[in-house]
């Protein structure tokens, strides 16, 4: 299984990348990223078709353990770290099929927008189990009724394929290392741009 590191500015690239794949079959009005992984690539891909923004956050009974473990990966050598997230990733699908794995999902207040979407794309950085994008889709289908939605992630994993439609990506089957990840180094400088975002598309922003 391919391990691909990703920096802020490679993760922002292929994100244009992947907008412009999108871009030859489908525009969507608004995007709806969930949180933390999807943040730049949301951010990117609402620039590029100059659409609304939203953010879906996500708890899952093992974040905890996850941010616990992450001190620890970010002293190891790539190839150890590139096993335990192999190891993860069987843990979780494991525990994803079992449904011993429970998760909360919510729309934060983040972002503001004033239109009435007709197309709403949900991205993501990796579709492991699929059931976290399963979730956002539903929850995206209660908050705009009668609208299109479609799904764009930069990896997807065949366990992904069988839950949900991913109608875009760009690696298949790829253990994805981005700055979203503790162990990345360019970490600190994606939470401080996370934690002090304003929407891409807001007034704020354009001034």
């Amino acid at each position: 299984m391919d391990f691909v590191e990703l920096s802020i500015e490679s993760l922002r690239e292929e994100s244009k990348r992947l907008a412009g794949i999108i871009a030859k079959d489908w525009q969507p009005d608004l995007v709806i990223y969930l949180a933390k992984g999807g943040f730049l690539i949301g951010e990117e891909i609402a620039i590029y078709f100059n659409a609304g923004l939203l953010e879906f956050d996500v708890h899952r009974t093992g974040d905890k353990v996850k941010q616990n473990s992450a001190i620890i990966l970010s002293k190891l050598p790539k190839y150890i770290r590139k096993k335990l997230r192999e190891s993860e990733l069987k843990t979780r699908f494991k525990a994803d099929n079992g449904q011993t794995q429970s998760k909360t999902l919510h729309l934060t207040k983040r972002y503001q927008i004033s239109i009435n979407p007709m197309r709403v794309l949900i991205v993501d950085d990796s579709a492991d189990t699929g059931s976290s994008l399963l979730s956002a889709k539903n929850l995206a289908e209660a908050l705009f009724p009668n609208v299109e939605i479609k799904i764009a992630t930069l990896n997807v994993f065949d366990e992904a394929l069988l839950r949900v439609q991913i109608d875009w990506y760009l690696y298949a089957n790829c253990l994805l290392g981005t700055p979203a990840s503790k162990d990345n180094k360019d970490y600190k400088k994606f939470l401080n741009l996370y934690e002090n975002v304003l929407s891409p598309n807001s007034e704020s922003a354009n001034k």
